[in-house]
């Protein structure tokens, strides 16, 4: 079995591989073992490791991307690719799972007609950039209108912060832990939010519609929400 060291290093974890291999059941063309080892004394929980494609197919030229499915042992982890360059074709290979102190971690990537469909996993991030559109320009500021949600953006140069152009007045992002928001103007900067429960929660404004609240649907409960405006309306000079 041929091994090969630095496919990808993701925070300390060291990564090796072995070709054409499923290491459940016999060795087969479509699948790929790869061992992970975390060098550190700590457990590190939902660990992302990334390999580059071209590192495995130099490997494995078989290798396809667009089908893979990932297993630690029978289980099916997280997993996704990117296309890290937008040339139309993927470049990264990242999966998500836990190692406990200095464990040494066995993956199994299968691809082809070897692969299961993926399976749905529970949504644990977000990320939105919605701008304005068939607005009213009175005053400096973008009145009326409605957001409209795009993935790139040229911004205007006549664009100042809190004239409403933008909802969250930039990209905004998060995961089931931390929230950030970068300003798409002169301020230039990013916010961190820390979250006190899990909920994706990113959209919302609510009488202006977008909606999508969370907080657990407030199941019940009285609910005394205190907030900035400015960091989640486009409105906060009037309240």
């Amino acid at each position: 079995m041929k091994y090969f060291a630095a496919i990808g290093i993701a925070l300390g974890l060291c990564v090796l591989t072995a070709c054409a291999m499923d290491g459940i059941h016999q060795p087969s063309p479509d699948s790929l073992v790869i061992h992970v080892l975390n060098p550190l004394g700590i457990a590190r929980i939902d660990e992302a490791v990334s390999m580059r494609v071209a590192s495995i197919q130099k490997e494995v030229p078989a290798f396809d991307p667009r089908s893979c499915t990932v297993y630690s042992g029978d289980t099916e982890i997280p997993s996704q690719v990117d296309d890290t360059d937008r040339d139309g074709s993927p470049d990264l290979l990242t999966f998500v799972t836990d190692f406990a102190p200095n464990e040494q971690k066995t993956i199994i990537v299968r691809w082809g007609p070897h692969a299961q469909s993926k399976k749905g996993y529970t949504k644990r991030t977000q990320a939105d950039m919605s701008i304005k559109v068939d607005y009213q320009f009175v005053d400096g500021k973008y009145a009326k209108g409605r957001f409209l949600r795009i993935d790139s953006v040229r911004v205007p140069a006549v664009h100042v912060d809190h004239d409403a152009l933008f909802q969250h007045e930039g990209p905004g992002w998060e995961s089931d832990k931390i929230g950030y928001r970068f300003y798409l103007d002169a301020r230039n900067r990013t916010d961190i939010f820390g979250k006190k429960v899990p909920d994706i929660a990113l959209d919302a404004l609510v009488n202006d519609e977008i909606k999508k609240m969370k907080i657990s649907d407030l199941a019940g409960k009285w609910l005394l929400l205190v907030f900035y405006p400015g960091d989640f309306t486009f409105i906060c000079p009037t309240k």
